[in-house]
């Protein structure tokens, strides 16, 4: 292949990563966070005067306005006032939104006064406090999430999970782990290990690729991208025989009917060393062999399980 081809493919391969692995943009509104604080009243008046949705999108904007720029404490003290209208209710969009925005404070006081409700026989307690600690990414909860995730209610459990993996890094790779070996579901802890913005997931993703059925495979691939494009790793050694087992298990899924799963599974393929076909780059990315520098994936099928802001407020 030429260089130029390979620059090609290594760009639409990024491209497919942020597009379909990542979090989607954020709104219109949302976008108002660049003028940091000067965009608090309109969160305020969003979450003040407007419908569900209107007061969803407000307390996301406060909440990256908290995380991106700086945290206004007369904000933040309207903030836990208002939540305390959405603590005893259902996890609605709005309820998630309003804990991201308090977890993105990162205020130490907020954070330490809801650790009691890990262990608490209210359900939607103990799951609010989950996503909190996992907004916040608040590191020292890392125990605490994992000793309820052993033995919560399965709602709790899974919103620990993902809150481990929300917090990521070395230490939160090996929680996930301990919990994988305590058999829990390993659906939701592949997801958290490929948010875990740590080099040292791949192993673990790579035993379990091994061990799945196969049709858990492909979200075992879009998680490892997930980890080998947070982490900008270029290198990562898995052992001459668990490197050749994830590449027989990945494959088949190279020939895939769905051309994204067939060029993630490429893409992976790729990374680790394996000679990758042209023609099957091709095909996976919808190449017109006329007009190859105006290529795109054209699949409509998705991984609607990757884990992003947007697919955790529509949980109930």
């Amino acid at each position: 292949m030429s260089l130029a081809y390979l620059s090609l493919i290594e760009q639409q391969a990024k491209r497919f990563i942020r597009e379909k692995l990542s979090p989607n943009d954020p709104s219109k509104f949302r976008k108002q966070a660049e003028y940091g604080v000067l965009a608090i009243p309109t969160a305020q008046k969003a979450v003040e005067e407007g419908n569900e949705y209107q007061r969803t999108e407000g307390y996301q904007l406060l909440g990256d306005i908290f995380r991106f720029h700086a945290v206004s404490f007369d904000a933040l003290n309207w903030l836990v006032q208002k939540y305390r209208h959405l603590a005893h209710g259902e996890m609605t969009q709005e309820r998630l939104a309003a804990l991201y925005a308090l977890g993105s404070s990162g205020y130490p006081n907020i954070l330490i006064t809801n650790v009691p409700l890990l262990m608490s026989n209210n359900v939607r307690a103990a799951e609010s406090a989950c996503f909190l600690f996992g907004f916040a990414q608040w590191t020292p909860s890392l125990d605490a999430l994992t000793a309820v995730a052993e033995i919560a209610a399965p709602a709790v459990t899974i919103s620990a999970i993902w809150a481990i993996g929300n917090i990521g890094g070395d230490e939160a790779v090996e929680h996930l782990v301990r919990l994988r070996n305590s058999g829990k579901s390993l659906e939701d802890i592949v997801l958290a290990l490929g948010k875990c913005n740590s080099i040292k997931a791949m192993i673990p993703l790579a035993e379990i690729c091994c061990e799945v059925e196969s049709s858990h495979i492909p979200d075992v691939m879009h998680a490892m991208l997930c980890v080998i494009e947070s982490t900008q790793s270029h290198d990562v050694d898995l052992g001459a025989n668990l490197r050749a087992r994830v590449v027989e298990a990945c494959r088949p899924f190279s020939q895939d009917e769905h051309a994204e799963t067939a060029f993630g599974a490429l893409s992976l393929l790729g990374f680790l060393g394996e000679r990758i076909d042209r023609c099957d780059v091709e095909a996976s990315m919808g190449f017109r062999p006329k007009n190859l520098f105006d290529a795109s994936s054209r699949s409509s099928h998705s991984n609607g399980r990757i884990p992003t802001l947007s697919n955790l407020l529509t949980r109930n």
